[in-house]
């Protein structure tokens, strides 16, 4: 049975009159949605570290394993001291996001994770994103006292809860030569981020088990436009219509990649670093670099920013209060 989609801006003027409908939290215009693809954004970071090609690999894949974020049978012995990169396919979850008066819904980030060996060092980089949104199916003449599952309760409780905090989890502090307990202490930190995240997920898997929801790409979004056309549902075909559309991050906004997707992307990187004793010496987004080493110490290249570091005294592993 064919569903018609509806964005969130339209959601609370048609909810009381649709039968059973779509909603998709996401805005329907260009600047509201960031490129992906293989010429749209990612993120890296150069990792000094004394360990070899192979423990590197294995050691940070059977850190994502432990959440998720790569197949468990994904091969971390595929290369030996004679390799210059290896590749593996990673989806991270990007749970609700709050910006402007609305909640932006779960997605599903798919990239690709490239090691790249250098003499000293590793680039580790995500690149080549996609992302799936998840669009939520109402039924008809229900409004808000509609019977859902427990789990349609929690991410509803979700969503409220992002707009009462509005913030995200700040700065994990950590270093190659942290001692046992400041290393305890980080990895219990980590694995608390992570595990809330894996957690949300699973919320979401749960929806979609109960076909309260499904995860849709750009073409499926599309699909369910065209098949039930409904209003503003011409803005979003032609969106995600054109040439390269495909590639388009559903949802993913500028603020939401600053806040939310380089979080993930810049916390990753540090465990990386813990798993491998190494350190941090530069970090760059599509190819320009934003993080560099100054006297010692890793601060934003940003003339700017880089002065407001210095004088308070942070670096990119200060943990913020």
């Amino acid at each position: 049975m064919k569903k018609a989609l509806f964005t969130i801006v339209l959601l609370f003027h048609c909810m009381l009159m649709c039968g059973q409908k779509m909603t998709l939290g996401f805005q329907p215009r260009p600047n509201y949605n960031m490129p992906g693809g293989p010429d749209g954004k990612n993120y890296a970071a150069i990792i000094k570290t004394k360990e070899t090609k192979k423990d590197i690999v294995a050691k940070s894949i059977n850190f994502m394993k432990r959440y998720g974020f790569v197949p468990e049978d994904a091969k971390v012995d595929a290369i030996d001291e004679s390799s210059s990169e290896v590749s593996y396919d990673v989806v991270l979850p990007l749970t609700q996001f709050y910006q402007e008066m609305m909640t932006y819904d779960a997605n599903k980030l798919y990239c690709k994770l490239r090691f790249e060996f250098h003499d000293s060092n590793v680039m580790i980089v995500f690149q080549d994103l996609h992302n799936k949104i998840l669009g939520f199916y109402w039924k008809k003449n229900t409004g808000f006292d509609q019977q859902y599952s427990d789990a349609y309760s929690e991410y509803r409780n979700e969503a409220a809860s992002l707009t009462l905090q509005k913030t995200l989890v700040g700065k994990f502090l950590v270093h190659a030569n942290l001692d046992e307990a400041e290393r305890k202490n980080f990895r219990k930190k980590l694995n608390d981020y992570f595990s809330d995240k894996v957690s949300k997920v699973k919320t979401y898997e749960e929806l979609v088990k109960n076909g309260e929801a499904e995860w849709l790409d750009a073409k499926g979004v599309v699909e369910q436009y065209t098949n039930n056309p409904v209003p503003g549902g011409k803005y979003v075909i032609k969106l995600l219509s054109e040439p390269g559309a495909e590639n388009i991050l559903i949802g993913i906004t500028r603020k939401r990649w600053n806040k939310q997707v380089k979080e993930i992307f810049e916390n990753l990187f540090k465990a990386f670093c813990l798993e491998v004793n190494g350190d941090i010496d530069g970090i760059a987004e599509d190819g320009n670099q934003t993080w560099a080493i100054v006297d010692g110490k890793l601060l934003p290249t940003d003339p700017k920013l880089q002065k407001t570091y210095i004088k308070k005294g942070l670096t990119f592993y200060s943990e913020e209060q």
